[in-house]
């Protein structure tokens, strides 16, 4: 079955260009022009990908996106936001409520159908894959599943590859700009204070094995039992 892709996006042209161009590569796509009707969609239809502008009419893409995370807890939507702000700010703040991707409008439509396509890797398969473990916590490099104590901990794209670099050199201490080229190949030096919103959010949502990953003022982080 072929996977189902929102798009939130009021420009009605450019939310049908987007859709004509992931319908080519055999996705199933659906779109909203405002955040209810996003809402309505996600709650009616099985959404695998949302494609989310931060401009809506009647409410903001960030709005939309707490909703996503807050109401869909038990089934993770990956968020691609696509917005014409481009202020680190913006990102940041994307990043800390649980985006995966962010791309600056105008938007290449190859890239952008490369980001989709390397989020629906995601697998959810247990089948007899690779672990590895520190203490409580697990990662299924495979299947981009995380648990602690057995509990599946719900991390975005971005989040299990930091936290699954840190866990494979464990004991090493990695630079923020080490981390950033494993949570996101393509963003700028300037970015790698985002790391450090990303290493918040991994910690918060560990809960005890937060304290495996250990701050190197300076330098950047590293992963350990203490």
């Amino acid at each position: 079955m072929a996977k189902k892709i929102l798009i939130v996006e009021d420009e009605l042209d450019l939310a049908e260009v987007v859709a004509y161009n992931l319908r080519a590569n055999g996705l199933e796509v659906v779109c909203a022009t405002s955040s209810q009707s996003a809402r309505a969609l996600l709650k009616e239809q099985t959404i695998d990908c949302v494609v989310l502008d931060l401009m809506l009419p009647d409410e903001s893409g960030i709005a939309l996106l707490k909703h996503i995370r807050t109401e869909f807890g038990d089934r993770y939507i990956p968020v691609i936001i696509c917005s014409a702000r481009a202020e680190e700010f913006d990102r940041i703040v994307a990043f800390e409520l649980g985006a995966d991707d962010y791309l600056t409008k105008p938007v290449s439509l190859a890239e952008l159908r490369l980001r989709v396509g390397g989020l629906l890797t995601r697998s959810t398969s247990d089948s007899a894959e690779e672990c590895q473990q520190l203490g409580e916590l697990a990662v299924y490099p495979s299947s981009m599943r995380v648990t602690v104590s057995d509990q599946e901990i719900d991390l975005s794209t971005s989040e299990f590859r930091i936290i699954e670099l840190l866990l494979r050199r464990q004991g090493k201490v990695l630079s923020r700009a080490q981390l950033l080229e494993a949570a996101r190949p393509d963003a700028e030096k300037t970015q790698e204070r985002t790391v450090d919103t990303h290493i918040k959010r991994i910690r918060k949502k560990l809960g005890a094995a937060a304290d495996y990953i250990v701050t190197r003022r300076g330098f950047g982080y590293s992963m350990m039992l203490k």
